[in-house]
């Protein structure tokens, strides 16, 4: 019984009840752990303590893995992103007591986080920091709701950063065709589907020859159980194929050991075609973008883009109508000959014709003569 340190925490065991507790001191000085050790004995002699913890002592990492196990796996498709994720709360929070955890301790996570470089060399983006908070968020939240927290949770007040994740960058002719003339072989076949279906990558990728309809010019776009391949609202989706990349699927020799239609992403070779054709500014999932851009321009109703891209709303959609503003400049011309002509509507030229001695007014609208 008495203080002792754990993780740079002074923590104090007692017994009461007969049974033995164990109680943060939520000091680092050990000092004062004693002097809450000693207030906390008197307060228990004379009484006056009635506050018993009623949730085992849980270290983070513990819980973090069953929450991977029981909750994340089971429900999401992106389980593999947690596990990436947890690396960096683990190396924070893991040998941490839930109950131990601070909005505080949170804070300064969040704020150690936005200094921290990359594997690229790169100040952490604020939506990879987002999503490690979600995460984190997540976690106390389920430990709370299986009973191995008490509320609130410490994370509730913790706001995430504000995110710009819009692009608009897409490729015009002239760049497309210098991007093609640096590529070749699968790369360049890859390339062309995303550009005439709007694919995502992993889409591409897990692609087999049995999802090719070639007599009706059909990608049957399956949900897959390697979520890296699967579509990401889940949900199947049948794209139709223009003849480029008609030609692009009978070109291609199927691979004897694989049901796969393409091998590799050829991301080194992308990112060096890139260089080479001095397109900067510009990552593969872009080409959807230019797919999508270029359909607006062609004035494809935004309701058949969605179906195509595979949004479940219209909302992500309405991003890629400002793509192209000067492509809209031919639709508000119209609006002169419109207006022109209501003008003329508005000022009809008025007849007279004497009928049974009687003169009548008449308007000529567009050729008609209308009574009135």
């Amino acid at each position: 019984m008495g203080v002792y340190s754990r993780g740079g925490t002074y923590w104090m065991s007692y017994m009461i009840g007969g049974e033995q507790k164990r109680e943060s001191c939520q000091t680092s000085n050990k000092r004062d752990a004693e002097e809450r050790y000693a207030a906390r004995i008197t307060a228990i002699k004379e009484g006056r303590f009635f506050d018993i913890q009623k949730v085992e002592l849980i270290i983070f990492k513990e819980f973090a893995d069953r929450y991977i196990e029981e909750h994340s796996k089971i429900n999401k498709k992106s389980w593999e992103d947690d596990v990436c994720g947890l690396k960096d709360l683990k190396a924070e929070f893991g040998e941490k007591y839930l109950q131990d955890i601070k909005t505080a301790d949170i804070v300064k996570f969040k704020a150690k986080q936005t200094q921290k470089i990359s594997g690229h060399k790169r100040i952490t983006k604020v939506a990879t920091i987002n999503r490690k908070l979600t995460l984190l968020k997540a976690i106390l939240n389920k430990a709370i709701e299986w009973d191995a927290l008490k509320g609130p949770s410490p994370a509730a007040k913790v706001t995430l950063f504000k995110e710009n994740n819009t692009r608009d960058r897409f490729l015009n002719r002239e760049e497309l065709e210098n991007l093609y003339a640096q590529c070749n072989g699968e790369l360049l076949h890859i390339l062309k589907v995303a550009v005439h279906t709007g694919l995502r990558q992993g889409e591409i990728m897990g692609l087999t020859w049995k999802d090719i309809d070639i007599n009706r010019k059909l990608i049957y776009v399956r949900r897959s159980n390697k979520s890296s391949y699967s579509t990401k609202s889940s949900k199947n989706r049948v794209v139709p194929m223009n003849d480029i990349v008609l030609k692009v699927f009978l070109s291609i020799l199927k691979q004897p050991d694989s049901d796969f239609i393409f091998d590799n992403t050829h991301r080194n070779g992308f990112l060096a075609a890139l260089v080479r054709a001095k397109i900067t500014d510009f990552k593969f999932h872009d080409l959807r973008h230019t797919f999508a851009s270029n359909l607006v321009m062609a004035g494809v109703p935004i309701n058949t883009i969605r179906e195509l891209l595979g949004h479940s709303t219209i909302n992500m959609v309405l991003r890629y109508a400002h793509l192209a503003p000067d492509h809209k400049s031919d639709s508000v011309e119209k609006l002169i000959t419109i207006l022109s002509q209501s003008n003329k509507i508005s000022e009809p030229a008025v007849l007279y014709k004497v009928v049974n001695r009687r003169k009548i007014k008449s308007y000529k609208i567009r050729g008609a003569v209308a009574k009135w």
